[in-house]
Order: C-alpha cells, then sequence, then structure tokens
C-alpha cells in the first residue's frame, strides 16, 4: 500500500495535532479576545508537549507571520528538515460580545487539511499575544470504568514582533527558499504509472521503463531519478540541481533540467502527478508520475528491486 511508504514528519505531526484540537470538543483553549493589531504580526513556537517536551527532542524551530488579509508565512526546521519558508492563509473569528476583537485563528499551513484551530490569549497590558491550543490524550478504554485522560499535548505561539513583513523572517532564517503557498506537499517520490497519448492520431507505445522514479526535494533544490530501460536494463540514478517551483495561473511549476514541468492536480483531492513529455518511437507522450509521497532511499531501493521482480517474471526468456 502506498501509504506505508510515507513518512510522519515532525512537522506533519504537529499540524495533525492542531488540526485534530479544532475537531474534539474536549480541547481546551485560553482565551482574551484581541483587537486586529493585537492579533496580526510574527510569532514563534514557544510550546510543543506532551509526556515529553517534543519541540526540544525533535529540535524545532517555527515561526510564523499573520496577516489581517489573510495572508501570511511560516518558517520552519527541526533535526530532520533543512529551513524553509512558505506561505499560509489565515481567517479571524470576531468574538460575538466584543465588537472588532477576535477570538480564534484558523490556519491553513497546507491546501489539503482542515485549519489549525487556535485561541486568541491578548492581555491588556502584555505586547506579547499568545496563540494557544490544548488537547488531552486519552488512556486506553477499559471496559466499565471512567475514562481517564493520561496527558495533555500544549501548543503555543508567542508574538515577537509587530511586523508583518517577510523580511522579520529572513532575518531569522537567512537565505532559506521561499515556497509558494502548499507547494511542500508536492515534493516527495513521484513514480511513473502511466503512459498518456498528445493526440488522437497517436498510436499507444509499450512502457519502455522498466521503472521510473523521481524525487523532489524544493527545499534542498534538487532532483533525484532512478530509472531503467527495458532496452538495455541497466540502472540508472542521476541528480539534478537548481530545482524550484512556482505558482503560475493556479498551476504549480516545477522547473528542473532547463525545463518546465506541469503538476497535475485532479480536484480537491490528494491525487495528483507530474507530467514529462517525452519523445517514445518517434511520438511525443506524456509521462505521468504518479505521487507516492515521503519515501526513503532504503523504501525506494525496495520499491525498484519489487519492480525488477515483477519484470523478469514477466519476461519470456525463450526468445
Amino acid at each position: 500500500m502506498k501509504s506505508s511508504k510515507r513518512r510522519l514528519t515532525a512537522l506533519a505531526a504537529l499540524l495533525a495535532i492542531l488540526i485534530l484540537s479544532a475537531a474534539v470538543l474536549s480541547s481546551c483553549y485560553v482565551v482574551k479576545s484581541g483587537k486586529m493589531n493585537r492579533v496580526e504580526g510574527v510569532y514563534k513556537l514557544t510550546t510543543y508537549s506532551g509526556k515529553t517536551n517534543y519541540l526540544e527532542e525533535r529540535g524545532i524551530e517555527m515561526y510564523m507571520i499573520i496577516r489581517a488579509d489573510g495572508g501570511g508565512y511560516y518558517a520552519y526546521k527541526d533535526n530532520d528538515t533543512a529551513p524553509y519558508i512558505s506561505e499560509l492563509r489565515v481567517s479571524y473569528e470576531s468574538d460575538p460580545e466584543e465588537s472588532g476583537k477576535y477570538s480564534y485563528v484558523n490556519i491553513k499551513f497546507t491546501g489539503s487539511d482542515d485549519p489549525a484551530h487556535l485561541a486568541v490569549y491578548a492581555p491588556t497590558f502584555d505586547f506579547n499575544t499568545n496563540l494557544n491550543s490544548q488537547k488531552p490524550v486519552w488512556k486506553p478504554i477499559v471496559w466499565g470504568e471512567t475514562p481517564e485522560i493520561d496527558y495533555y499535548i500544549d501548543v503555543d505561539f508567542t508574538r515577537v514582533e509587530r511586523s508583518t513583513e517577510l523580511d522579520a523572517l529572513k532575518e531569522l532564517f537567512g537565505d532559506a527558499p521561499l515556497l509558494p503557498y502548499d507547494a511542500k506537499r508536492y515534493d516527495g517520490t513521484y513514480k511513473l504509472e502511466s503512459i498518456v497519448m498528445t493526440s488522437d492520431t497517436a498510436e499507444m507505445p509499450e512502457n519502455p521503463y522498466v521503472y521510473y522514479y523521481i524525487t523532489l526535494d524544493f527545499v534542498a533544490g534538487t532532483a533525484k531519478i532512478y530509472n531503467m530501460t527495458k532496452d538495455n536494463e541497466i540502472t540508472s540514478t542521476a541528480t539534478l540541481n537548481e530545482l524550484s517551483v512556482s505558482y503560475e495561473n493556479g498551476n504549480y511549476i516545477v522547473s528542473m533540467g532547463g525545463k518546465s514541468y506541469l503538476i497535475n492536480t485532479v480536484s480537491s483531492s490528494l491525487a495528483y502527478s507530474l507530467d514529462i513529455e517525452e519523445s517514445i518511437d518517434g511520438g511525443i507522450y506524456t509521462l505521468r508520475f504518479h505521487h507516492w509521497g515521503d519515501m526513503t532511499k532504503e523504501q525506494i531501493l525496495d520499491s525498484i528491486e519489487n519492480d525488477v521482480n515483477n519484470y523478469l517474471a514477466s519476461k519470456d526468456f525463450s526468445e
């Protein structure tokens, strides 16, 4: 199954906690509404803990900027993730009892997930506004016994600057790459799954590859290619530098090796692919690579071994 190939990163785990907090009725928040000038600004992740201090254990450093216009950025790094900056989206929930003040913020770090739901705590005489959530983790349910909370997962962002300019994050994260909103979920490993005809007159060719994988790393700016053709049956690997991703006219465009390719997003689902045009037997066809998520090199090599074994099992050696 493809899902078994994916790794849960420290950021993904944090976002899962924040998103789940919005859906769990027993989640707790500390609320003191504030006007917009008390809410927008630069925030630092200052608490992320449960049974242990996850912030220290995983070496997480995270900042974000939220603006009144609904835009912003976040900057992130941890022990296993190189630093990068990405756009985000934010909306605000008004206090029903105090006009002009806001009680909650909803932050979308990616387009595929529900927003992270955080309470606003803006004390009257303290500049350091806090955004917070507290989610209970329950002990295993024992039949006939009252459910008990095992521990809480606490998340706090503390405002450290009033600025809403990107330069505030660049000062903290230097020359870390800046990614378009939601682009980060499109990096990872893609596998060739199909060949698409580019015209009605073209004939569908046989897939010339035993396997073909491309791993995109937008943060490092590199693409790793693994493939083998059926005509020579030789393993080929290559690394392309200067990889970049942009968002143009509603599409994500990947640039690598001096060429640009479209990431084909299918409606709002998680099904998306990388489309690369290639000449096969004199015709131009689209190689469609489906996204397999984050895969380690070992997982890719295991998958390649399986592909080669399947190819050899189907090959007619009598010719």
